[in-house]
């Protein structure tokens, strides 16, 4: 299987905290992901300064093959789902679902 070029857009949202979420899941699994945040004439407006209502987000990966980030962005989007429907703690960058609130994701590690 050929594996994907620098960087190729796997998954593209208006929303910053999934795409931020699906970067840390894939980040976890091992591939070499990141989020590229939109450039418009709004990108040196500080926060609650101007619309960001067309923003768009995309996350891009590399040096895997297609169907392994196939594979994981399945898995991401059940989870997803799985902690939409529930009422219980998670984190919001890797999707683990938390015994209570914590400070910091035992999982991934990053601050919440």
């Amino acid at each position: 299987m050929m594996t994907l070029p620098d960087p190729t857009i796997v998954f593209r949202t208006r929303s910053y905290s999934a795409a931020d979420s699906l970067v840390a899941f894939l980040l976890a699994a091992g591939v070499n992901a990141r989020l590229v945040a939109p450039v418009n004439e709004y990108s040196q407006v500080h926060a609650g300064e101007g619309p960001v209502f067309g923003a768009v987000y995309d996350v891009c990966a590399a040096g895997c093959t297609q169907d392994d980030v196939q594979d994981l962005m399945i898995t991401w989007q059940e989870e997803q789902t799985l902690v939409s429907a529930s009422a219980e703690w998670f984190c919001f960058y890797c999707g683990e679902v938390l015994q209570h609130s914590v400070v910091t994701c035992p999982y991934c590690g990053k601050s919440l």
